[in-house]
């Protein structure tokens, strides 16, 4: 059965990881029912959360929360220990006049929980809220156990949007080849066809070969050669002198 639970969650956190691109560390608001929860439940936040998500992870209290918790502090003194040891994150609400917990909390997952809270809660009708916003992962304790729930119908939802929105630009630039590619062969049927001229033969065609004429080399004009006359060539040596 554990095994089957921690199966259950790691599919669950693979789901956020991917679809709303939470990472490590993990940021966890907590609110008073839930502190009180893991007081009596004898669980170490940090500790046992980062075992359940298989990361580090960033326990949180808000201002307002922060408020609870000093208000029920002489009553229940661990619970505002383990208040004081989370880090505080500044919900900008005024100390004097501080909202509900529930309110602080779910003013800080805007529309579609875009800084990735994990909302740790014991109280129902904060989880309710906290599962209409897309994208919102929701922690609970069962006894002494911690549990991550399934992702809610509207983060399922949101999911698909976006991966539609993400495979739009690849589906656009598809089209896009395929229509430059269409073009080409076939002609726009907005665009009135022309029609094509009966051409005469090829002009180029019609020409006679010029026939190659050898030109016999150029003479080369220089100086004639001096030639003896035969009379000085058959006279003997004596003669000659």
């Amino acid at each position: 059965m554990r095994i089957t639970r921690h199966k259950a969650f790691k599919k669950s956190l693979r789901f956020f990881k991917a679809a709303f691109d939470f990472v490590d560390p993990f940021h966890i608001i907590a609110d008073p029912s839930f502190i009180d929860s893991a007081v009596v439940g004898q669980i170490k936040l940090k500790e046992d959360l980062s075992n359940i998500l298989a990361g580090r992870v960033t326990p949180m209290v808000t201002e307002c929360v922060m408020c609870h918790l000093r208000k029920n502090g002489r009553v229940n003194t661990p619970a505002l220990l383990v208040g004081k040891s989370c880090y505080r994150l500044k919900c900008g609400h005024d100390g004097k006049n501080p909202l509900s917990p529930s309110d602080c909390i779910i003013s800080q997952l805007e529309k579609e929980n875009p800084r990735h809270f994990f909302i740790a809660s014991q109280d129902d009708p904060l989880k309710a809220r906290a599962r209409a916003v897309p994208g919102t992962p929701v922690l609970s304790i069962h006894g002494n156990l911690l549990m991550l729930e399934s992702p809610s119908e509207e983060s399922r939802q949101s999911a698909e949007h976006r991966e539609l929105k993400r495979r739009l630009p690849k589906l656009s630039e598809q089209n896009d080849d395929e229509g430059s590619s269409s073009s080409e062969g076939e002609d726009d049927p907005t665009r009135p066809k022309k029609k094509k001229k009966m051409g005469g033969p090829n002009p180029l065609s019609m020409k006679k070969k010029k026939s190659r004429s050898v030109t016999p080399p150029p003479v080369q004009q220089g100086k004639k050669k001096r030639v003896r006359s035969k009379r000085i060539q058959e006279l003997t040596p004596i003669e000659s002198i």
